[in-house]
């Protein structure tokens, strides 16, 4: 929806850290008029992890590159069935999706 003076983007993002909770997913519109944001978290929810998930997610810091690149390749498609899963069920289409991928290596 835009008109002159207002524009709409509409955003999915994806959130997973090393507390292993869960994938955080947020459909949220950002308006913009003239040069301010505003935002609207429209959906959300968390997908909690399967305890493999949780075995995977915490230990692939100790992975090799190969089967770093194996979980990465796994956890995409995990991500994907989710996102997809979770989009069906929601009242706004994203025009991007944003995601850092799963935080692996934290040292704040």
């Amino acid at each position: 929806m835009e008109n002159t003076s207002n524009k709409i983007f509409r955003v999915l993002g994806l959130m997973s850290g090393t507390s292993l909770d869960g994938l955080d997913m947020a459909t949220c519109e950002f308006y913009q008029q003239d040069k301010s944001f505003s935002f609207k978290i429209v959906n959300s929810k968390t997908v909690e992890y399967s305890a493999d998930w949780k075995y995977k997610l915490n230990n692939a810091i100790n992975l090799s590159a190969e089967k770093y690149f194996e979980l990465n390749s796994i956890y995409g498609k995990f991500i994907a069935n989710e996102v997809n899963n979770f989009l069906a069920n929601c009242q706004i289409k994203p025009q991007a999706i944003a995601s850092h991928g799963h935080t692996i290596f934290h040292q704040p």
